[in-house]
């Protein structure tokens, strides 16, 4: 059985529709549902801009603002995406099982993001050494991140964080990746300050 995709008021309403605004419809939402699971970050966030732009502030309806959210949201998620490998992509890389990745994220050796836009669990990019190999920090930041409070979700943001950088502009990810002990220590520092609110 086919599951249904509208609601019943919503499929009544279309089908009352005459053939060209039906045709006219489809098209929009496939193109619309393509941009969102196929576009770019920068793609769905140029969309949010459109709509923002189409309306002024004085019309804009609840419904309007909550779709203007999901697509931040829906261009967050998809910008980790870009920046990350796939569990199956890490496990070719590593050459690794599944369930060794499960057991490396378990250890706290991996972050691992699942995001809802895609079943698989996604790895940052920034944890990994010059090697390919996740960084010998990891351990320390992910127990300082829960104990701080902070889920996977919010230490890779803070960690990428344009506006978290040191003097030289490098953010907290950067720091971390160049091996140094002092850096190392800095950027648990900016996790600990994130429980404070200081970051």
């Amino acid at each position: 059985m086919v599951p249904r995709l509208l609601d019943a008021d919503i499929e009544k309403s279309f089908r009352e529709r005459s053939g060209g605004e039906r045709a006219m419809i489809s098209d929009t939402v496939s193109s619309f549902t393509r941009l969102l699971l196929e576009g770019s970050s920068s793609d769905i966030a140029a969309l949010e801009e459109k709509l923002r732009r189409g309306r002024n502030e004085e019309s804009e309806a609840i419904e309007e603002l909550e779709v203007r959210n999901k697509l931040r949201v829906f261009a967050r998620y998809r910008e980790i995406e870009e920046r990350s490998l796939a569990g199956s992509e890490l496990q070719e890389r590593l050459g690794v099982s599944r369930q060794r990745l499960g057991q490396l994220r378990k250890e706290k050796k991996l972050l691992g993001i699942r995001l809802p836009i895609n079943r698989e669990i996604h790895y940052p990019v920034w944890q990994f050494g010059e090697d390919g190999r996740p960084l010998q920090a990891m351990p320390r930041l992910i127990e300082k991140a829960e104990e701080t409070g902070l889920g996977a979700l919010a230490l890779d943001s803070l960690m990428t964080n344009p506006a978290v950088v040191d003097a030289n502009g490098r953010s907290a990810a950067d720091l971390l990746r160049s091996g140094d002990g002092d850096t190392e220590e800095y950027v648990l520092g900016i996790v600990r300050a994130a429980l404070s609110g200081g970051a």
